[in-house]
């Protein structure tokens, strides 16, 4: 059938692009990217474009298209929002907190922080590679701000709803879009 075709379609390219970002073959991975965002779109599976958007995300951060991430990860995050996919909001909180980080060490600890306790809600754990991404980010931070304005800021993240993440992120990735 043709959504038994075109999910097939969306799995393969999903896992090409995975696959192709580990192995450092971004422009493998912008490839299987395209495929994976015409086919989810074409399907109408809500879930799976939001998945190759935060995927799209990736690839363009990967090739510093700032603009181009953080509109994926913001269309991505507003999927999330109205699916209830605290998990997706998390990592678009993550990809604005990279986005902001040497500018807004202190935005960039509160979004880290909320983005960690949503996903450990979620019981989801990052990749291994993202999970030192963030620790890195969270390190430089730290050092950035100094003990007592990261605590605070630090607290500050870890008492964000899951709301005022996702509208905080919002705003991060909308003024990097350049919109």
């Amino acid at each position: 059938t043709k959504g038994g075709g075109l999910l097939a379609n969306v799995t393969t390219a999903g896992t090409l692009t995975a696959v192709s970002v580990q192995g450092g073959d971004i422009e493998g991975a912008a490839r299987a990217f395209d495929g994976e965002l015409a086919a989810s779109t074409e399907l109408g599976d809500d879930i799976m474009t939001t998945w190759a958007l935060a995927n799209a995300a990736e690839v363009a951060m990967r090739q510093s298209r700032w603009g181009d991430a953080a509109r994926h990860q913001r269309a991505c995050l507003r999927l999330a929002t109205a699916l209830g996919q605290p998990v997706y909001v998390a990592y678009s909180a993550i990809v604005a907190a990279r986005l902001v980080g040497g500018s807004d060490p202190a935005m960039a600890t509160r979004l880290l922080v909320r983005a960690l306790d949503a996903l450990t809600e979620s019981s989801h754990e990052l990749y291994p590679d993202d999970a030192e991404a963030v620790e890195q980010l969270l390190a430089r931070s730290a050092d950035a701000l100094g003990d007592e304005d990261y605590r605070r800021e630090e607290a500050a993240g870890h008492s964000m709803g899951l709301d005022d993440l996702a509208d905080v992120a919002d705003g991060v990735l909308e003024r990097r879009t350049g919109a």
